[in-house]
This record gives structure tokens, C-alpha cells and sequence, in this order.
């Protein structure tokens, strides 16, 4: 009986925005097969536990679908709304770690000539605008979007340790807010975006607030610059993160040079990652994406690791496109635990780990 009154609940949600005006139902559906070549199991030990074979969803984009809708209120001003979930297509599960079915945005907000003002759980504008120039492309997988998650973990230890150790992971690495406010303005090719996420802690307003400060540029280069800063559940400043861009198009290649700094206020970690690459439009359809990322914990010797990403897209049409990519990991020796980049994922202190990614991207 549940699951029919779960299923008559998406049906009316999906006929409901089929007939309301400026709303829309969309989504993207991403999955492959990807081996690696080798895989640590546990992230405790550390150990080479042999080659694994699986199906990944979200190669290059993320697997999610949602609702997002405009009011005109007239004089340039409109209301927005964003509802935006998470699906895992290999086995259709709609949660992360158990955060609930609207976990990557459920936000409202105002917009016109003076920016926008958006409430809510929302996408990090200092994450997003990272993405700009990081020269592996930004995709969901094996790209910098792991290189800055990784930087901002290091600056975060401590934020809402308070809560369930999974509930806010997305949060301690940068990648979502909730209790979030962002402005944002965009004019004449330069962008700007402030965002602060409320901590929500009686008797102690300040802790675990976040607080990012972005701005973009995007004419005959490309320009990307962040900050941010958090407390813990404790009121105490957590660390700082920041990253800065730049991109230069000639044609159909686009060369990009990106370097991030995570650091925690206890100096017990430092992240820092240099990367450089690019793309190249092959042909109307094809891409080559390709970029390198060095990446260490200034605080612990041995900890450096090199990491190479080579990928290959093909669009069938505008909503679906073919991919394969490769990733390279070598990490160093250390076995204390750090935050230096493992692009690959799951790659054994002091060896190397490669992994093959080919899959299908569908947008709807």
C-alpha cells in the first residue's frame, strides 16, 4: 500500500508540472563500466586488495533529475524555484548517504536587474565556479571537482561533528550548503556570488557556518577565483580554502592552468594542487579532454601523489553523448591518513592505480 500511494504521490508530482507554466521536469542519466586496475578496500589499511570491475553512475555529469520553474512578477523581477535529486543509476537508488530525496537542491529566490538572492540547500557558487577553469573539464568523476572537494575536506575537519559522521559529508568537502543564502550578479562577462550557510546551533550562532566568496570572468580568457572559511561545532574557525584560474581559448583548443590551497586552522593538514590541461574539439561531435594534477599535505612527508586524467566524448545529439576516459594515480608512501588528491579513488598508499571509464550520458 505504501508503494502505491509513494508511486499515485511522483505521478501527480510529474502531472502537476506537465501543466503548470514555466515549470519543468529535467534530468540527466550517466552510467558505465569502469576497472581499476588495483583497489584498497578499506581506507585503514591501505592495502592493494586486487583489480575490481564495476558500473559506475555519473562518468561525466552527475545522475539526477529535477523540478525548477520561473514567475514573471513583472518590472524584470521573477521568482525561481529549484528541487533537484540524486539518482544512481546502477541500482536506482534516489538518496546519498541516506540525506534525503532532494539533497542536491531545494531552494527559492528573486531575480532581476540587481543579481539573484537564492534560500535554501543549494550548490556551493565557489564550487561551481571553480569549475570554470579547471583544466580537466569538471566533469562528475576522475576531474578537479575531486581535486577542490579534496582541498576543502582538509580545511573543514570538525564541521558538524556534532551530526551523523555522514549526513554533512557533502557539506565538509564544499559541494553543497544547506540553510543557505547566495547573491549573485553577473554583468558585462564578470560574475559574483557571496554565500552564507547558517550553522542552525542553539546558544552558539556561529558554529558550523560556512561562508564562500566566488567571481568569474569569461570573454577573450577565462578567470576563476574562491574563498571560504567555516567553524565547527564549536564556534572555532575551521581553516580556509581558495583556488585560483585561468583558460585561454585559440579555436578549438582551450588550454587551462588551475591551483587550489586547503589549509586547517589546527595546521594539522594542507592541501595543495597544481593542474594543467585542456580540450580540443576534434570535430563537431568529438572532445579530447587531458590535464595533470600534483597534489600533497605540506604537513606530512610522503604524501605527494601525480595524477593524469585522458577522456574522449562523442555527442550522438544534444541530449546524448558517448564517453570513455582513463585516470592515473601514484601515490606516495605515507600511511597516516591525508588530503592529498587520489583521482583514481581507492588507490593503495605507494603504488599507482589506472582505471578505464566508458559509458552513455542521456539528458532529458
Amino acid at each position: 500500500m505504501k508503494n502505491k500511494l509513494l508511486a499515485l504521490t511522483a505521478l501527480s508530482l510529474f502531472a502537476g508540472a506537465t501543466f503548470a507554466q514555466n515549470v519543468t521536469v529535467y534530468g540527466v542519466l550517466d552510467t558505465g563500466i569502469m576497472t581499476q586496475s588495483k583497489n584498497a578496500a578499506s581506507a585503514t589499511t591501505r592495502t592493494n586488495d586486487g583489480s575490481k570491475t564495476a558500473m559506475l553512475s555519473g562518468g561525466i555529469h552527475p545522475s539526477i533529475w529535477g523540478l525548477t520553474g520561473t514567475e514573471d512578477l513583472g518590472g524584470g523581477l521573477k521568482a525561481n524555484f529549484n528541487l533537484q535529486s540524486h539518482i544512481s543509476v546502477d541500482t536506482g537508488d534516489s538518496n546519498i548517504l541516506s540525506q534525503g530525496i532532494f539533497t542536491r537542491s531545494a531552494n527559492v529566490g528573486l531575480s532581476g536587474s540587481f543579481g539573484s538572492l537564492t534560500l535554501g540547500r543549494v550548490y556551493d557558487p565557489a564550487f561551481l565556479s571553480f569549475g570554470l577553469t579547471d583544466p580537466a573539464g569538471f566533469r562528475e568523476s576522475f576531474s578537479g571537482s575531486t581535486a577542490i572537494q579534496t582541498a576543502t575536506g582538509a580545511s573543514r575537519s570538525g564541521l558538524r561533528s556534532d551530526a551523523s559522521p555522514d549526513t554533512y559529508i557533502f557539506d565538509r568537502v564544499g559541494v553543497f550548503n544547506s540553510n543557505a543564502v547566495v547573491y549573485s550578479y553577473a554583468a558585462n562577462g564578470f560574475g559574483f556570488n557571496a554565500m552564507y550557510s547558517f550553522g542552525e546551533k542553539a546558544g552558539n550562532s556561529s558554529a558550523n557556518e560556512v561562508m564562500s566568496l566566488s567571481m568569474t570572468y569569461k570573454g577573450p580568457i577565462l578567470f576563476s577565483a574562491t574563498y571560504g572559511t567555516a567553524k565547527n561545532a564549536s564556534g572555532q574557525k575551521t581553516g580556509n580554502v581558495y583556488s585560483t584560474g585561468i583558460g585561454y581559448p585559440m579555436g578549438n583548443l582551450t588550454l587551462k592552468a588551475n591551483y587550489m590551497n586547503g589549509k586547517a586552522d589546527d595546521n594539522s593538514h594542507e592541501n595543495q594542487t597544481w593542474t594543467v590541461g585542456g580540450d580540443y574539439k576534434v570535430s563537431a561531435n568529438g572532445l579530447i579532454r587531458a590535464a595533470y594534477f600534483r597534489s600533497e599535505d605540506k604537513k606530512i612527508s610522503n604524501s605527494e601523489s601525480d595524477n593524469f586524467v585522458l577522456g574522449y566524448e562523442h555527442s550522438l545529439s544534444k541530449r546524448t553523448t558517448l564517453y570513455a576516459q582513463t585516470a592515473y594515480t601514484k601515490r606516495g608512501s605515507t600511511t597516516t591518513a591525508n588530503n592529498s588528491l587520489d583521482l583514481v579513488g581507492g588507490t593503495p598508499v605507494g603504488t599507482s592505480s589506472t582505471v578505464l571509464n566508458t559509458g552513455i550520458k542521456h539528458a532529458f
